[in-house]
């Protein structure tokens, strides 16, 4: 359900461009705070094990999983279907 907010635009719409807006700022400030307290980077390279199982947590992966999984709600529904419809396009990459 989409709740109408100003403009005709939903609430979702207007969480999306507040993000977008600030997204830059977001990006400089943590690669800032990469070159000022490099640390934590340092720290999340390694492999760490989950706290009650001694199951290894590869860092790395979950990252790159997320920033994946956060790309693929960027799509909008209707693309996925023309995709699923005509699926050329994926394959040529």
């Amino acid at each position: 359900m989409t709740i109408p907010h100003s403009h005709g635009r939903t609430c979702a719409d207007h969480a999306t461009h507040w993000l977008r807006r600030r997204l830059g700022r977001a990006v400089a400030l943590a690669y800032l705070a990469a070159v000022l307290l490099p640390g934590p980077g340092r720290w999340l390279r390694h492999t760490h094990t989950l706290v009650g199982t001694g199951l290894p947590l590869y860092t790395a992966s979950l990252l790159l999983s997320l920033v994946l999984f956060s790309a693929g709600l960027q799509v909008p529904v209707r693309a996925l279907g023309q995709l699923l419809r005509r699926p050329r396009a994926c394959w040529q990459g």
